[in-house]
């Protein structure tokens, strides 16, 4: 599938039919595929959840222990039987599945904030562009920000940027 379809996910249901032993095999071309092609926005894999259907047909058992070895070394974060002929397991797999995601998203949200936080700190480190120490106060010929000192440090990066690159590169 072309990446346009996975276009802001940010988890997957991959199915196969237990009564049909190719669907799983057509399985981890399915997984390699999302994760080739969609990541979080943190770098890591999208969720992705692995569902056996048709587990109402008589007479079709699953090796339990097999699936779930097989999930694990797909990326898969779990798998479920289900029978969407009789709606067994959809609601509680999809269930699931939300929970998995509320909670990357919320572990996500911390490290944005602390990060976030972090820069702020870092905000009151001056940057030393090439070899020049911003730390001193420049002249008022060469800053508009000679007469006023409270003046945030990306200021000083800008006015900075603009002394030695002036109208270059997008420069001002």
């Amino acid at each position: 599938m072309t990446r346009v379809y996975y276009k802001f996910a940010i988890a997957a249901v991959v199915c196969f039919d237990i009564s049909r032993p190719s669907t799983l095999d057509n399985v981890r071309k399915w997984s390699q595929d999302i994760n080739d092609k969609v990541v979080l926005p943190n770098g890591h894999p999208i969720p992705m959840l692995l569902l056996a259907n048709k587990c109402d047909i008589p007479d079709i058992t699953i090796d339990r222990a097999k699936m779930t070895k097989f999930a694990q070394e797909n990326g898969f974060i779990g798998w479920f039987e289900t029978s969407s002929k009789n709606n067994f397991n959809i609601n509680s797999s999809f269930e699931f599945l939300v929970t998995h995601i509320m909670k990357l998203t919320q572990n996500m949200k911390a490290q944005l904030e602390q990060q976030q936080q972090q820069l702020q700190m870092n905000s009151s480190n001056q940057l030393n562009v090439v070899g020049t120490d911003l730390s001193k106060k420049p002249s008022s010929s060469t800053s508009p920000r000679a007469n006023n000192q409270s003046s945030s440090s990306s200021s000083t990066v800008n006015n900075t940027t603009s002394r030695y690159f002036g109208n270059c590169c997008g420069g001002n």
